[in-house]
């Protein structure tokens, strides 16, 4: 699978207005712009296996050179109104698809009251949202003047933030469109700033897994989209990034996250139960285990590894003791630091602090890390607990990464929902609304979910 670029088609009939494809080929693969009926049929036949991603379009086609067009009647004076016309043929299959039209004469009677701009236009708009669109509804967008662009970069831009927004809600329904492993990307993106530190970033974004992109499923095929050209508009075609423009970008991944699949997270999810069963046997420790395997985990950052080991074992803790105040106790035993008998006793310490070697699990030097590239290492809380040393107070990591307290504390989505599907493999543990959803009988012996999993 290889990593492309956005593909932009322009229709366009004045070639002044065509877009440079020098200021552009960093961030989106234009194709070649064209305006003619017979030149754009060609296009669609050379493009029938790599039709555009986003389409451009002006409205007027009144410079074209082909003297047949003014033998028709168009529907506005002295206009030629069918450049959205023309991007009709492109909508091909359920791809996810952004369009926008531009021109100088949004607004005028000649073009809102068009209906041949108007039906082209809610052909177009129901194709990018999945959704029925009527030709009042086209109408009203094509009036609303505020916000239609009058030149192509403006245009470029709109789409870009048009085939996000058009990407993210239907990812998140049912449907033949998925964004995969959103999590893996936020991750890498913090750790080439923070690598770079406070110089610029370069295009393209890369690390040592190669260029930084999106894992985009649909029509049953996957692209590899890289992450630069999905945000062009946000970088504004610059190849030469300072990182807080990267803002932006981490807040719509963070929103991209909530309907995300995770695919990675299944092997993720894998490494761990492996992890998890390394540990039962006497005297390995959670860190002696990922020591041991960590060249399985290939792509996967170990300290991920950790991270989700660790929550497995709360997970269990939590369903077999869902009123202890000490369910710690079970979490060392299951991380392979306590041998603990049947009747809660402990009979020996595997190591000799136990309470430190868990903390430094994923602390630096056996301090939380409160903020920084590497999430994976991020405490389980957020609120720092401030305790009295020495005449100071410091933040404490004691309660850092515990989760004995039934609150929604810090975690990702992605922790939630690898706890919830643990629950439901190991234990076939899952709360009785969605057993009931699910026409499933619920054990009595079930305990609900503490709120940090929901």
């Amino acid at each position: 699978m290889s990593i492309r670029k956005l593909k932009v088609i322009q229709i366009e009939d004045n070639p002044e207005n065509h877009l440079e494809p020098s200021l552009y080929e960093d961030h989106v693969d234009l194709l070649r712009p064209a305006a003619e009926v017979e030149a754009l049929s060609k296009q669609i036949l050379e493009h029938n296996h790599g039709m555009p991603d986003i389409i451009l379009a002006d409205v007027d086609m009144g410079m074209v050179l082909d003297p047949t067009v003014k033998e028709f009647e168009w529907g506005a004076a002295k206009k030629v109104p069918y450049g959205p016309m023309l991007a009709l043929p492109f909508l091909r299959g359920a791809r996810v698809r952004a369009f926008e039209a531009y021109s100088s004469l949004w607004g005028t009677d000649e073009i809102v009251n068009n209906g041949f701009v108007a039906l082209s236009v809610a052909m177009l708009l129901a194709a990018g949202r999945g959704e029925p669109v009527g030709l009042n509804e086209a109408r009203e967008h094509i009036a609303n003047t505020e916000h239609l662009p009058s030149e192509p970069n403006r245009a470029l831009k709109r789409a870009l933030a048009q085939y996000r927004r058009l990407l993210q809600s239907r990812a998140g329904r049912d449907g033949d469109i998925e964004i995969v492993d959103v999590r893996d990307v936020v991750d890498r993106l913090y750790l080439i700033e923070d690598k770079a530190g406070k110089k610029p970033l370069q295009l393209p974004f890369e690390d040592d897994e190669g260029t930084l992109s999106v894992i985009i499923e649909q029509e049953g095929k996957t692209d590899e989209i890289e992450l630069t050209s999905l945000f062009a508009d946000i970088l504004d075609f610059d190849t030469i990034i300072e990182p807080k423009r990267l803002e932006k970008i981490h807040q719509e991944l963070s929103a991209w996250e909530e309907v995300s699949i995770v695919k990675q997270g299944e092997d993720l999810y894998d490494h761990a139960c492996n992890i998890l069963d390394e540990c039962s046997k006497i005297g390995v420790t959670l860190k002696e285990a990922v020591e041991k395997n960590e060249r399985h985990f290939g792509r996967i950052n170990r300290f991920r590894v950790i991270r989700t080991c660790m929550l497995f074992a709360w997970v269990t803790a939590w369903h077999t003791q869902p009123t202890s105040n000490r369910k710690i106790n079970q979490v060392h035993e299951i991380l392979g630091y306590l041998d603990i008998d049947p009747e809660g006793k402990t009979k020996a310490k595997m190591k000799t602090s136990v309470g430190n070697d868990y903390k430094r699990l994923l602390t630096i030097d056996g301090s939380a890390v409160w903020d920084g590239p590497d999430r994976a290492r991020l405490p389980f809380t957020s609120t720092p607990k401030k305790v009295k040393v020495k005449g100071k107070y410091i933040d404490s990591v004691n309660d850092a990464y515990q989760l004995e307290r039934n609150e929604q504390y810090e975690l990702s989505y992605t922790d939630r929902k690898l706890c919830r599907q643990y629950a439901l493999r190991k234990f076939e543990w899952m709360p009785e609304f969605d057993k009931q959803k699910n026409k499933g009988e619920p054990k009595k012996s079930d305990p609900p979910y503490p709120k940090w999993m929901e």
